[in-house]
Order: structure tokens, then C-alpha cells, then sequence
């Protein structure tokens, strides 16, 4: 039987949407085809056919995921102003997104799994990146358009390295002190 285009991408789109938390659990070398679609709910032969390849898969579901967090923050510039990136550092450097892997940041669950991927596609990510960047610096009020950007190179790349490390750490005050800290310091730069 065959599905209509807009079937298939309705597919693939619920594939993407799907396999992202699980993803971020387990990370792209840990999850088994078999078991990141048993976990949306098809077989791995639904996978292979609408991507070329897991690697062309995990790709994939990471560029969409950084499209989807740059409209996030555009939305929230767009609502909150210059206070856009301060809610946004409360609520990324907090305990209930070190206990949410697979709804959390992309960056600090599978960032460490793109040093693997050849160059091009390493390429396609630091553009999303870079225009994520470029989308940040623009909630900032004051600077220069190169020192805003410089700013949000600097906390985001504070912010994803903080949620990493606290995630490796075992209690609950280790965690606070690392989160708490890096939180305080990025609120008075900005």
C-alpha cells in the first residue's frame, strides 16, 4: 500500500518529534535502530525509509531540534524583550532541567556526539549554531553587534557546560553549588 507525500512527511515528522527525548537519554551510539523506534512505535524499516542511514537519522532530529530551540528563543525575545535570555538562564540552570534529559537541551545531552560525524556534517551544525548565537545576541539591549554575540557564545557555552556537569554529579547540593553559581555570575554579566 502506498502513503501520499504528505503521509510520509507527517511520518517522518512524528519520527523526528518522536525520537528526540530518546535520543537524548541514550545518546546516538547507545540506542539501537530496533529500539528508537520501538519506542515511537514502528518498526526500523520505517526508519531506513526515510532516512539514508542512523547516522543520517541522528543528524537529522539534531538540526531540527536546534531550528526549533532558535524559534524558541526568537518567540521569547519577541514576548519578554531584554528579559528574554535572564528567564531563559533561570529555567535552563535549574534542577527540574538536570532531571529532564529527554525534554532538556540537545546541546548538553548529545553535543559531545557530533565530534564524531564527518566534516561537512559537523559544518551543518555549527551554522544552526552560529545563527542560534546570533539569535540570543539579539535579545541583548546593549553592545555592539559583535559584543552581543560574543555574550551569547560566552553564557550559552557557560550555560550547556554547567547542565553537563551537574548532571554528572551525584548529590543534590554538588549540583545546586554548580547550577547556582553559573547562574549568578551569567544574570550579572547580562
Amino acid at each position: 500500500m502506498r502513503i501520499s507525500a504528505e503521509e510520509k512527511e507527517k511520518l517522518r515528522e512524528k519520527i523526528l518529534t518522536e525520537a528526540i527525548p530518546f535520543l537524548k537519554k541514550t545518546g546516538s551510539s547507545g540506542a539501537p535502530v530496533d529500539e528508537i523506534m520501538k519506542n515511537v512505535g514502528l518498526t526500523s524499516g520505517a526508519l531506513y525509509s526515510h532516512f539514508k542511514s542512523k547516522e543520517d537519522f541522528f543528524v537529522q532530529v539534531l538540526l531540527r531540534e536546534l531550528d526549533f530551540q532558535r524559534e524558541v528563543h526568537r518567540q521569547e525575545i519577541e514576548k519578554y524583550g531584554a528579559q528574554a535570555f535572564p528567564k531563559f538562564i533561570e529555567r535552563y540552570l535549574s534542577d527540574k532541567h538536570v532531571n529532564a534529559v529527554g525534554q532538556g537541551c540537545v546541546f548538553a545531552a548529545l553535543g559531545a556526539d557530533m565530534h564524531r560525524q564527518k566534516a561537512g556534517i559537523r559544518s551543518m551544525y555549527e551554522e544552526k549554531i552560529e545563527a542560534l548565537f546570533a539569535t540570543i545576541a539579539e535579545g541583548f539591549s546593549s553592545g555592539s553587534r559583535e559584543e552581543k554575540l560574543a555574550k551569547a557564545r560566552f553564557a550559552f557555552s557557560a550555560m550547556v557546560g554547567a547542565m553537563t556537569f551537574a548532571r554528572t554529579l551525584k548529590t543534590p547540593e554538588a549540583v545546586h553549588a554548580i547550577l547556582s553559581t553559573t547562574k549568578n555570575q551569567l544574570l550579572k554579566m547580562i
